[in-house]
């Protein structure tokens, strides 16, 4: 995922005030795309969010300013990289292709929209949904930290992961965030402990693919799964503060026909 800076920042930006112009309106009702991707970004931009993210960057920063980084490279390469890993990291890599995750979400929310009274349709449909807008949320700051960081691929340069800002743009995984928010929004909105755990745990392994190719080092393929958890769980934040208003006819006790309102959190 290597794009410009300023296209990077303008992404950002747009982000940024959508989430200033929609977060003290009036709530609107929940089935609107617009109000849930807004309300996503306020959960991002919400100062627990932003903390989390500080501290994830700060053990970025450590592992990457250290000999740490290099040291776990130079470990993985020479004792635990074999023919077999590489095999596995091959197939962990595809779900970390963007392309292929933004056509399966798009599927997948076009057969709920199609399927929504099946169990199996609405679920597959939110899962399409959830993921896409945990794309829309976490792309734009993704982009801006891989170049903001400057940190470069094992091999690449000779500032290796420190961070340099803009001097390159592989400071933070992009296959590692994209291959993770599949998963993660899976296991969000499971309701089987050993499930979510085995999703969590498969969220992981596009990350770990980048670090046995060694495309990545440890603190960027980190990051980049720490950005998709904070995205999905803005996501997942939106979901459970959702007001359901639908429009139901009544009767009063004069007799006179009119139109109420139930509402279902």
């Amino acid at each position: 995922m290597t794009q410009p800076p300023r296209i990077a920042a303008l992404l950002l930006a747009a982000s940024l005030l959508l989430a200033g112009c929609r977060c003290g309106a009036p709530r609107l009702p929940a089935s609107e795309f617009g109000y849930k991707v807004a309300q996503d970004h306020c959960n991002y931009y919400s100062p627990e969010n932003v903390g989390c993210l500080a501290v994830g960057f700060g053990v970025g920063a450590t592992l990457a300013h250290t000999d740490v980084d290099q040291e776990l490279r130079d470990s993985y390469q020479q004792h635990a990289r074999s023919a077999s890993s590489d095999d596995l990291a091959r197939a962990a890599k595809v779900f970390g292709e963007g392309e292929y995750l933004i056509a399966a979400a798009g599927a997948a929310w076009a057969l709920g929209a199609v399927c929504d009274e099946t169990a199996v349709g609405a679920a597959t449909g939110d899962w399409g949904e959830r993921s896409f807008r945990a794309l829309l949320v976490g792309s734009p700051p993704l982009l801006l930290a891989q170049s903001a960081t400057g940190g470069s691929r094992p091999a690449e340069s000779s500032a290796d992961s420190d961070w340099v800002p803009f001097h390159d743009d592989n400071g933070v995984s992009g296959h590692s965030f994209i291959g993770a928010v599949p998963f993660i929004t899976a296991a969000q909105m499971s309701e089987s402990p050993w499930l979510t755990t085995t999703l969590y745990a498969a969220s992981a392994a596009p990350a770990w693919s980048r670090i046995n190719d060694d495309m990545h080092y440890t603190s960027q393929a980190v990051l980049g799964w720490w950005m998709a958890y904070l995205a999905c769980r803005s996501v997942d934040g939106t979901e459970r503060q959702q007001c359901w208003y639908e429009p139901e006819p009544i009767v009063t006790a004069d007799g006179t026909l009119g139109v109420g309102w139930t509402f279902e959190r």
